[in-house]
């Protein structure tokens, strides 16, 4: 069985970890106006899963009562406890979330899925469903021309688009009262394999 921790020890590196963080605050600007228009304006609890070192706090934080930042990465929690101690920061695995059933009014997993190999997708998608008690906001990469696929990007992660047929089933299986998606950025090719990025936002019930 996949072991997210023993993976994302093996790519996040420290020198990676303070690269992310450098250039981060370059692209920040545009991934918060990307990602807002999705946010609700108000939370009660959300989760920021696979939060890095808590790049999406200062958009999320603002909007919700109680914010937990969860990843498996433990020097990526230490750094994010060190950058917003005021945060609830937890070490933690997608697919074992230590949270009752419909818990969060938000549950947010962005740039996690991608990174994952195409066979735990599904698996995550459920749990994330599982402790989401309003809207669930993720993005995946879709795949235009072949079956759901992953390759090895340049830092040793996983890249994984999944195929339209599969994000479709997917989204049927969990029945979300309503959906909305966004293509985002140009149709881009992974090992000659085309792909489109997307954002998703599942709701639950309806306000």
């Amino acid at each position: 069985m996949f072991n997210d921790k023993k993976y994302v020890e093996s790519v996040w590196t420290p020198d990676k970890i303070a690269t992310l963080e450098n250039g981060w605050e370059e692209q920040k600007e545009g991934w918060y106006k990307l990602v807002e228009p999705f946010v609700p304006d108000r939370s009660e609890r959300t989760l920021d899963i696979g939060c890095g070192v808590g790049m999406y706090y200062d958009l999320l934080q603002p909007k919700t009562e109680h914010y937990v930042g969860m990843d498996p990465t433990e020097p990526m929690i230490e750094r994010a406890r060190e950058r917003r101690p005021e945060g609830d920061w937890r070490v933690g695995s997608l697919y074992q979330l230590p949270f009752p059933n419909n818990y969060f009014d938000l549950t947010f997993c962005w740039s996690v899925l991608v990174h994952l190999p195409h066979e735990t997708i599904e698996r995550g998608l459920n749990e994330l469903w599982r402790v989401t008690d309003k809207n669930l906001l993720f993005n995946i990469y879709m795949s235009l021309d072949e079956p759901s696929f992953s390759v090895t990007g340049s830092w040793g992660e996983y890249l994984t688009a999944m195929d339209e047929m599969w994000v479709m089933k997917q989204i049927r299986k969990m029945s979300p009262r309503t959906y909305k998606m966004k293509p985002y950025e140009p149709i881009e090719k992974l090992d000659g394999k085309r792909f489109q990025r997307y954002i998703y936002l599942l709701r639950k019930e309806v306000d």
